[in-house]
């Protein structure tokens, strides 16, 4: 407790009533708000009344410090203390900047050890004029609402773990010349911000929750490195072996040859391969897959990819009982299409899948055709798909799937190629789908 005396009872309901018309209800239903807005009420030594034109700003400013790990910020106020040190004005506290008026306008912390979501609760900044959070550990996307901000003219968001697509009300402030300087990760051939309308792209390679452990890891794949080189010298002396065979001998790959050269070839074609569904998919292709593949098979990736998805979604649990009947090629396997051998169609429908789609889909070149509707799959559609460009029919409604439609798939349902796009729109956002759940759109 601060010590500062009670508020009047009449004075701390109106301040409540109208913090919970600032925040509508998250007062109580995030921890964040909830500890600003106690912040307030008993700790902050500004007292400030309900109607104070000040009180929502730094309801916000404080929200902000609850939500993004304030504690453990490097960001400190004008008198050294943390920002919700009560005894100072939040226009002092460093990185905030006002208007002669008091207003915020500008909010800086680059590099600053903020770590979590960037609440929505931002948009009530209506003189917002710059917001960087560079250089920073935040995750998640940008909350759609910054684009009420209609004074906004610079946002800063590159170097962070964010993977997103940007929000077209974002973007529409660009369209309308009013941002002018929007920054993100949204470089590179796999950038972890889908932006078409950003100013300045950072390259930043895609990288997943699990990818963010790479460095507890880094031990073990030195060691992979290195068996992979050793299974490369080893090859080389098997190929000599094989060139002096007599004819129509097969050639002979050592066991550990064999297990350092796949993990070498899906090492490099995959982030991570030794995460739990991936590590499992690679021990099944290496020790029970009675096709016994090689490094060199051609089919060994696509192989891989779709035991990856069976492990990441349940696929113990599935209606379909073939996938990984080893003795079948993977374009046997019910739901699998595929053309000349090469994969080119997924249709799992109502088939209990559950669990986050994986990435490794991408990988997936040739793929033209994915239903994978009435399951249970959570989270968001991988941004990465967007850059499928074989695509044509991508049917996900009737799950439990959030965020939006990757801008790449909207951007070729535009231009022609996507034809049927099928999603659970209230849910999904999908400015482009041919259907949304039972009801056509165009």
């Amino acid at each position: 407790q601060s010590g500062l005396p009670l508020r009047p009872p009449d004075e701390s309901d109106e301040v409540v009533d109208r913090l919970y018309e600032l925040s509508e209800s998250a007062v109580v239903k995030s921890s964040g708000p909830g500890k600003a807005a106690m912040w307030i009420l008993d700790d902050d030594a500004q007292r400030l009344s309900a109607d104070s034109p000040r009180l929502a700003q730094r309801f916000v400013l404080a929200t902000m410090w609850h939500e993004l790990d304030g504690p453990n910020w490097t960001v400190k106020n004008a008198k050294g203390g943390a920002w919700t040190d009560g005894s100072s004005n939040e226009c002092q506290w460093t990185g905030v900047g006002c208007d002669s008026d008091g207003r915020v306008t500008s909010i800086v912390l680059e590099n600053g050890n903020l770590n979590g979501i960037v609440p929505d609760m931002i948009n009530m900044m209506g003189h917002l004029q710059r917001l960087d959070l560079s250089g920073n550990n935040l995750r998640g996307g940008l909350p759609p609402e910054i684009g009420e901000l209609k004074s906004l003219a610079e946002l800063d968001v590159n170097s962070n773990n964010m993977i997103f697509e940007m929000p077209v009300q974002i973007c529409n402030l660009a369209t309308a010349g009013t941002l002018t300087k929007l920054w993100a990760d949204c470089g590179g051939q796999k950038p972890k911000v889908q932006c078409s309308c950003c100013t300045q792209c950072d390259v930043a390679e895609f990288e997943t929750e699990e990818d963010k452990k790479k460095d507890a890891q880094v031990a073990a794949q030195a060691a992979a490195d290195a068996a992979a080189m050793e299974a490369a010298a080893q090859a080389e002396t098997a190929a000599a072996a094989d060139a002096a065979a007599p004819a129509g001998v097969p050639p002979v790959i050592d066991t550990s040859s064999r297990e350092a050269g796949i993990k070498s070839v899906l090492s490099n074609a995959f982030d991570n391969i030794i995460a739990p569904s991936r590590a499992m998919a690679v021990d099944w292709i290496i020790n029970t897959d009675p096709k016994r593949l090689n490094p060199t098979d051609a089919n060994l990736v696509q192989r891989y990819v779709l035991v990856a998805m069976y492990h990441s979604l349940g696929g113990e649990n599935w209606s379909y009982a073939d996938w990984l009947d080893g003795s079948k090629s993977e374009c046997e396997w019910t739901g699998v299409a595929c053309e000349d051998g090469v994969v080119t169609g997924i249709a799992l429908a109502n088939g209990n899948l559950q669990g986050f789609l994986p990435l490794e889909l991408t990988a997936l070149r040739s793929l033209k055709a994915l239903d994978v509707s009435k399951n249970n799959l959570n989270g968001e559609i991988p941004p990465m798909i967007g850059y499928m460009s074989d695509l044509e029919i991508l049917i996900v409604y009737d799950n439990n799937l959030v965020g939006s439609i990757p801008v790449g798939i909207c951007q070729r349902k535009n231009d022609g190629r996507v034809k049927v796009l099928w999603a659970d729109c209230e849910e999904v956002l999908c400015p482009c789908c041919t259907k949304c759940s039972e009801y056509y759109v165009n």
